[in-house]
């Protein structure tokens, strides 16, 4: 790891950022940069693929909103190996999801130089569109001021809750956290660092910027006592079956959870297979044993599925709750149940590459205080 530092002008954050990108495109470091860029009336931000430089003039690299996760942009972006290098302007969650899928050989990040963000969390797209231009503009300075008591209070629960704000394993961390107003210091991975300080001339520091440490800290320790406070709740809601039944009640079966998901990679699932073409005299035969039957059928068993799958491997991005058309809190769920099989295998998704996921191994030895050899 090797430290440097990005100097600000007048307090620009955002521009040192793009003036940042737009140095990678001139030397040809990269081939292009995905950067989110906002829409032509404001009300939000799309991801972008950008190839020359002055089209980073208008980019958002610190985003008040995500209407996508950016690793399943990046799955598809390295589905095949690619000619040059890209850049990829990420947030935490996008970061740790992205190391996740390469384990899955699902993303390739041999030629991507990830650019992660200290994030203070995001808006969800209809809060944001619905905004005035006002309160956008105050909610992106909340962003990048970088401070804990800037996070903005009407964030997505997911971000309220988060557990990583600062970004580990990136090529590039954007330490925006206990930054000073006249630069933003940047810590690099040894994969690209000799490469960058060269193409790009940064100033080099001899170790990390005081007070980045403690500014990490607060803003961890602030989002764990809210992690709590949300869960608690959800928790003491779904304590039995018929409760976890009733918060999935008003599940429509579009499956918007599992296509927006990063972490749902299947080419082929089981709920869009055949399996679930149900006959009409199957739901005829279920109506008449049961007396009345719910349709649509099997929404408990599409939920703890996806619970099962890929529990482990959830980040807790929680675009899955903000593309819930009926408002199911699909996220705290997921965060509950999935934090708990987390630390059952002690295992962080997204933080090391080098740590195969626990669906990807078997040790005779785990597990053995949930269920001892008799």
């Amino acid at each position: 790891m090797r430290y440097a530092t990005m100097k600000v002008d007048g307090g620009d954050r955002i521009g040192a950022l793009r003036g940042f990108l737009s140095q990678l495109l001139s030397s040809d470091f990269v081939r292009a940069v995905l950067v989110p860029k906002p829409l032509a009336d404001g009300s939000g931000v799309v991801q972008s693929l950008i190839t020359e430089p002055e089209e980073i003039a208008d980019t958002l690299p610190i985003a008040p909103t995500m209407p996508v996760q950016s690793a399943k942009i990046l799955s598809e972006l390295t589905s095949t190996p690619g000619e040059g290098r890209i850049a990829a302007v990420l947030k935490p969650c996008e970061l740790r999801a992205a190391i996740e899928l390469s384990k899955f050989l699902q993303v390739d990040l041999q030629n991507v130089l990830t650019i992660a963000v200290d994030c203070m969390g995001t808006y969800s797209v209809t809060d944001y569109a619905q905004m005035s231009a006002e309160e956008r503009g105050a909610a992106v300075s909340g962003l990048v001021e970088g401070t804990p008591e800037s996070m903005p209070t009407a964030i997505r629960e997911a971000c309220q809750m988060c557990k990583h704000p600062s970004p580990t394993g990136a090529d590039v961390c954007v330490g925006l956290l206990g930054a000073s107003a006249d630069s933003i210091p940047l810590m690099l991975d040894d994969r690209f660092a000799d490469q960058l300080v060269d193409a790009l001339s940064l100033e080099i520091l001899d170790e990390e910027p005081s007070g980045r440490a403690a500014a990490v800290e607060a803003l961890v320790a602030q989002r764990a006592d809210r992690r709590k406070e949300l869960l608690d709740g959800f928790a003491s809601n779904i304590g039995n079956l018929d409760a976890l039944v009733q918060t999935l009640s008003t599940c429509i079966g579009c499956h918007n959870c599992m296509t927006v998901c990063p972490i749902c990679y299947c080419k082929e699932c089981v709920f869009d297979s055949a399996i679930f073409e149900h006959r009409p005299d199957q739901f005829l035969s279920w109506a008449k044993r049961k007396g009345a039957l719910r349709v649509p059928t099997d929404t408990l068993m599409f939920h703890l599925t996806r619970l099962s799958h890929m529990g482990t491997s959830c980040i807790g991005c929680g675009v899955c709750e903000s593309a819930c058309p009926s408002g199911i809190p699909v996220s705290n769920l997921f965060n509950l149940i999935g934090g708990k099989l987390q630390g059952a295998f002690e295992y962080v998704p997204g933080e090391d590459p080098t740590v195969d996921p626990p669906v990807a191994t078997f040790k005779e030895e785990e597990l053995v205080e949930v269920a001892p050899n008799e």
